[in-house]
């Protein structure tokens, strides 16, 4: 089905009349991931009218296709840290107890990529977010860098942009002690889909 669409797509994009209907081809694309979806894609990066979403569109369907064969762990709940790349929102990863400094979620890729940010969506738990964290990356999954990001969640949808690097593993590392009197910030941790993104 995504190859017949995305033949049908690179069709319409090649008799397209204006840029506002090949941008909605392209977001299109998007939505049918497929290795010769992402050739047509990177072809428009060049265009500058269509250049921002060409990259976007390249990074959905490069996450698309490469969470399908990605492997997660994580330092607690392991057993469920499929779920936060599960594709469904409304299941979830969690630490299952009050998130701690040290509590790590894993991502390791099939093949290394240029990545340059990741999103975490806690979904309908908006108060399970991590309260600090730091983000390491890695060619192997076993030697990690040192934090290529530090930084503060706020919300329940934490991006954490960072310039482009190659890497085939990322670990989100929760680094905040929360006191037993910080009833506030008592949560677990939870993931109910984390997002990749790729140059």
């Amino acid at each position: 089905v995504c190859k017949a669409k995305t033949e049908l797509l690179a069709k319409g994009l090649k008799v397209a009349s204006g840029a506002s209907e090949k941008k909605r081809i392209l977001a299109a694309l998007a939505s049918f991931p497929t290795t010769e979806g992402l050739a047509i894609v990177q072809g428009c990066v060049s265009d500058a009218a269509l250049s921002v979403e060409a990259k976007l569109a390249i990074s959905q369907i490069k996450w698309a296709m490469a969470r399908t064969t990605a492997k997660v762990s994580a330092s607690r709940g392991a057993d469920q840290a499929a779920l936060a790349i599960d594709g469904q929102r409304k299941t979830i990863w969690s630490t299952g107890g009050v998130m701690k400094a040290g509590d790590s979620f894993t991502l390791i890729l099939a093949k290394a990529d240029t990545i340059n940010g990741i999103t975490i969506d806690c979904g309908d738990n908006m108060q399970d977010f991590p309260r600090e964290y730091e983000l390491f990356l890695s060619n192997d999954g076993k030697t990690w860098s040192t934090p290529v990001v530090k930084g503060k969640a706020v919300n329940g949808i934490t991006k954490i942009p960072f310039t482009g690097k190659t890497a085939s593993a990322i670990k989100i590392v929760q680094t905040k002690n929360i006191s037993s009197r910080d009833r506030k910030n008592r949560k677990n941790w939870s993931i109910a889909e984390i997002t990749v993104s790729f140059e």
